[in-house]
């Protein structure tokens, strides 16, 4: 999907401002471009199917349904984000 979404936009008409605009970066802004394109994409498959093969898909399927919550803890203190009970609800259905 996101090859064929990348040929969409090549081929698609840049409004004005995006072809006026300077593409020109640093090293570390297309590094960090790359980490966020590559990290979610790759390594979560790679470590899900080395977890798989490690531990099984019943308790790798249970440290998946386990993401969300270890989410909202580590966004809580951290990032100073309130945890309510609307959040607990939302995230228990």
């Amino acid at each position: 999907m996101i090859p064929l979404a990348w040929v969409l936009i090549a081929s698609s008409r840049p409004p004005t401002t995006a072809r006026s605009q300077d593409w020109s970066s640093r090293v570390e802004i297309w590094l960090c471009s790359l980490f966020a394109t590559l990290g979610p994409l790759v390594l979560t498959n790679v470590f899900w199917f080395r977890s798989l093969h490690r531990i099984g898909p019943a308790r790798a399927t249970l440290a998946a349904n386990l993401q969300p919550f270890v989410a909202a803890l580590l966004a809580v203190d951290p990032a100073r984000e309130p945890l309510g009970l609307l959040q607990v609800a939302r995230r228990a259905s």
